[in-house]
Formats: C-alpha cells, structure tokens, sequence
C-alpha cells in the first residue's frame, strides 16, 4: 500500500454494524468536518448498515475490517500507516479499546465519544475504578448532551466537551401539515422504549376528547420488532384498552419517506422509559417542524426550546394525558408558517456543520495545549 501525499490527520473509527443513534452521529461528524473542509478518513466495518450510508453521501474511507477485535489490530495499523493521523476519535466500542492500546505505543491524541452512560450497577465498589480505566490513553472525552457530562463530573472525569447531534439531511421544501390528527411514535420496538407505558396515556388522553373532536387521533407506531414482539405489542395494546386499527396502527417496514411522516403528524411522541442521549428521532421530528412530547429520559429534554414542545417526566398517568392534551390542542390549530419557523429553527440548532466546527475547535484548543506545554519552561530543582 502506497502512502499518500499530504494525508488527513484525523481519523474517525467506528464498530457499530446497525445504523444506529452511535453510527449516524459518527457519519454526520464526518459530514461536519466535510463541511469545514477538514481531511479525514473514516475506518467503519464491512458489510454493516452504516458503511452503506457512508458510501451514499461519498464520505472518505479506508479499507473496511471486519471487526475490530484483538486479532485484527494488525490490519487497523496497516490503515494507521496509511497516512499516520494524530488525532483518532473513537464512538464507544471496541475501536476505543484499539485506541487506548494504540495511544500507549504511538504519539496519538485519542478522543473517545461516550454516547451513553454506563452505571456499573451490579459492580458499584469497582465502578471508580472502571470509569477510570475506560479514559486510559484517552486525551478528551466528547459527549451528546450536558446530563452525561455531569454524571461524569461526579466521577471526577473532566476532560469533557459536548456536542450535540446534528442532521446532514436537506428538507428539499417543506410538507405542508395540513392539520392532520395522528400522532407519531419512530422506532424500534423494545422494553425500553417505554410503548407499553404510553398505551395507558394515550388511553386516557382519548377519554379526554369530545363528540367535536371526532373523529379521534389514531396513534402511529412506525418500527420493526427488536426485543419486543407483534404478540407482546397486542397484549400491550389490550392491556391499555387501545383498540387495534381503530385506536392504533403499526407499520412494519423500513419507511424511505419518513420525514413525510414526521411532517404530517400532529404530535412527536419519544416515550423511552432510558438511554436516548443522542436524541436522533427528537432531533429529526424537530426539523420536521413538528412539536414533541417527551419522557424526559437521557438528554430529551435538552433538545427542547421555545414552543417546540413539553416533557412528562416525573407525571402520572392522568396528567401525562392532560398534558398531551393541551400539546395536541395547540398542534392541529398550528399553520404552515409556525410550523416552519420550528423546523427552520431546529435546522439551525442541530445541524452536521455544527458538529464539524466544534470538533475542530476542541483539535485546534488541543492543539495549542500540547504545543504551550512542549515550549514551557522546565521548573528548576526545589533548592535542599
């Protein structure tokens, strides 16, 4: 393998196979830095669902790996001395290991990416010890949201800075709302996404419609079966009193023209009873212009601004659903043009190219610190 001339120094490594939360903010970190026009490679896994996004929007890549396990260090250090980075931004798994070990034997300024936050419940004597040895070798710490942050602050891990996610993706013109009643839930369907919970509010959000409302707002689940079935959705749905086709439809299918459905609900709904710190589908109902009703877990909350929408965290039942209410009264009466001051607020808000810029500023603020320690004088010897 030849080297190249005048190679980028930044390389971006990421092991996540699925397109996931991690994925897209590793490919829309790259398109930031595209933006700014900053050389960079990017080092994704063979064969994963992200690598085919990256190849779509023509991103820079190396040769891809197959993983990243202790076997194939060998191959990732041949894409190292392809062009010898001196800085590497790892997203959280076994790339972030390779890094660390990378960081001991090579002058090599490591940036880690935590998107979540790992609790260590079942090891809490050694979870100090854990934390610390998660950031060996690891120069800065980035992270998606300000609750993260502080929960690492407790462990007294500093070195952090935050960068919220942001979308690449051009609304070529905006979808007229049309005052449609539906509301909209994106997602994967697991435990953790709190549906079984929301079926009750939603239940007592319809009992509080009146014979003007009719006919009655449906709840739109759009999502594939992961840890929870068709069959455990039926029992969920049955369990709340919801009735199927009438009080709530599911697709089952990947959905091309999502942005649509987005845009032509009434409400957003992200009821995820844990995790959401990246907030992708809070980020992208935002640039859909449409308003959100939120639980409040992870960084959710922090995505909120003026008349974007409200959180129930901490409510019960009963008020979750006036709550709803109330949000969803506002939400049909919206026009065109609230609804598109929305979006283009949020598009100015969470967008790839602020991501790229504050990437590069935390490299050239990291930089600096290097070279104003390098050409600081040496203290004298304390005098016996």
């Amino acid at each position: 393998m030849k080297k190249q001339k005048n190679p980028p120094k930044l390389w971006l490594l990421s092991s996540n196979r699925w397109y996931s939360a991690i994925s897209a903010y590793c490919i829309e970190m790259s398109q930031g830095l595209q933006s700014q026009h900053v050389a960079h490679q990017v080092t994704l896994t063979c064969h994963s669902k992200a690598l085919k996004v990256a190849l779509q929007r023509n991103l820079p890549l190396t040769k891809t790996i197959v993983s990243f396990s202790v076997n194939k260090y060998y191959k990732l250090l041949r894409i190292y001395m392809m062009f010898y980075p001196r800085i590497a931004v790892s997203f959280g798994g076994p790339e972030a290991t390779f890094l660390q070990f990378l960081s001991l034997i090579i002058p090599i300024q490591h940036i880690r990416f935590k998107g979540d936050w790992q609790k260590h419940t079942h090891l809490k004597n050694l979870a100090p010890f854990l934390s610390k040895l998660s950031t060996v070798g690891v120069k800065h710490i980035i992270l998606p949201n300000q609750k993260i942050q502080q929960q690492l602050n407790q462990r007294k891990i500093l070195n952090t800075s935050i960068i919220p996610f942001g979308s690449s993706q051009i609304r070529k013109s905006f979808i007229p709302y049309a005052g449609q009643s539906d509301l909209l839930i994106v997602g994967r369907l697991d435990p953790v996404k709190g549906h079984a919970h929301f079926f009750k509010i939603f239940h007592a959000f319809l009992k509080l419609l009146t014979r003007k409302e009719i006919p009655h707002p449906k709840l739109q689940l759009i999502g594939l079966p992961a840890n929870l079935s068709a069959k455990d959705l039926r029992l969920a749905t049955n369990a709340a009193g919801l009735r199927p086709d009438k009080d709530i439809e599911w697709l089952q299918q990947h959905v091309s023209n999502l942005n649509e459905y987005m845009s032509l609900c009434s409400v957003g709904i992200i009821c995820s009873l844990d995790s959401e710190h990246i907030c992708r589908v809070a980020v992208e109902f935002l640039r859909c212009g449409t308003p959100l009703f939120l639980s409040g877990a992870g960084g959710l909350e922090e995505c909120l601004f003026e008349n974007t929408g409200v959180s129930y965290q901490g409510l019960d039942i009963q008020k979750s659903a006036e709550l709803l209410y109330r949000l969803w009264q506002q939400a049909i009466l919206e026009t065109d043009e609230q609804r598109q001051a929305r979006a283009q607020a949020a598009q100015e808000r969470f967008n790839s190219e602020q991501m790229g810029r504050k990437l590069l500023e935390l490299i050239e603020r990291l930089s600096l610190q290097q070279e104003y320690h390098k050409s600081s004088p040496a203290l004298p010897p304390k005098s016996k």
